[in-house]
């Protein structure tokens, strides 16, 4: 890929067996950039599994996604904070 092509930001909605498959997917991606995994509970093991992997997480489903998660439109993008239980997450605004 040429320097100037840049990666396509996705997130992933779901940290199961399914979601957490792809995630690891996209990470390979020459083409896709891996913005977020989003899930409903904070202490899935899909969650912690992704943290773990290293992507940014938050525990606030669809929600989330809709709100734009961390992505490059935001001026300010959500701070992401480590915590021993769930690595680094994402503390996005409450859904409507």
């Amino acid at each position: 890929m040429a320097a100037d092509e840049q990666r396509l930001r996705v997130a992933v909605l779901g940290a199961g067996l399914i979601g957490i498959d792809l995630a690891d997917k996209i990470r390979r991606s020459k083409k896709l950039e891996l913005a977020l995994v989003a899930g409903r509970g904070r202490d899935s093991l899909g969650l912690r599994r992704a943290a773990d992997m290293g992507h940014p997480t938050t525990d606030g489903g669809i929600h989330a996604v809709a709100e734009g998660g961390p992505s490059t439109r935001s001026s300010t993008p959500p701070t992401p904070t480590a915590t021993p239980s769930t690595g680094p997450h994402y503390n996005l605004p409450a859904p409507r």
